[in-house]
Order: structure tokens, then C-alpha cells, then sequence
């Protein structure tokens, strides 16, 4: 079939094939790389998105820690913490003595959390 073309076609479709092998190999040689960039992109991102995160976590914990060092020098929340314990070491949860410690404290230390 080559054999019967005129030498002009035969030329051109040789040069058709000698310029499209070299652009054919530059295409997948770019798409690799840039499909390499792409995903080295997306675990940048996520790697600086888990250390925000990770900073935002730690940061919260941290001030909760703060909440309960300045709560334990409270000379009020001490003496609440020491009233229902005594109150549970004599009688439990459910006595008259627990439930009047819980309504003089329990709504400041509730105040105090929700807040």
C-alpha cells in the first residue's frame, strides 16, 4: 500500500509521524509530571490543613487547662468541691443534703461551663 503513493504523500505522512512521536512523548512526559505536581499539591495542602487543625485542638485544650488552674485557686470553687463531697460521703447523689449543695453551687458551675 506504501509502495503506490506518490513521493509527495509518502514524504509528508513520514514527516507526520517523525514530528507527532516526539509530541506524543513531550504530551505524556507533561502529564505525568504535572499530574506529580498536582497531587504533591493536594498533600501540601492537607499536611497545612492537619497543622492548623492540630493548632486549633491544642489551643483549645490549653485554654481549658488555664480554666481549671484558675478555677482551682477559686476560693468559692473549693469550698463547693469540698461541701459535695462531703455531701456524697455522707449520704449520695440522691439525699436532701447533695441536692441542697447542688442548688446553692451547681448553678454558678454550670453558668460557668456553658459559658
Amino acid at each position: 500500500m506504501f509502495k503506490n503513493l506518490k513521493i509527495n504523500t509518502k514524504l509528508i505522512t513520514i514527516f507526520m509521524i517523525v514530528g507527532l512521536v516526539p509530541l506524543g512523548t513531550i504530551a505524556l512526559i507533561a502529564v505525568n509530571s504535572g499530574q506529580g505536581a498536582l497531587e504533591g499539591k493536594a498533600f501540601d495542602q492537607l499536611i497545612s490543613l492537619r497543622d492548623v487543625k492540630k493548632g486549633q485542638i491544642e489551643g483549645y485544650f490549653f485554654e481549658r487547662l488555664g480554666d481549671v488552674n484558675v478555677l482551682s485557686t477559686n476560693p468559692e470553687v473549693v469550698r463547693a468541691l469540698e461541701v459535695f463531697d462531703a455531701a456524697y460521703q455522707a449520704s449520695g447523689v440522691n439525699s436532701a443534703e447533695y441536692n441542697e449543695t447542688d442548688e446553692t453551687y451547681g448553678p454558678w458551675l454550670t453558668h460557668y461551663m456553658e459559658e
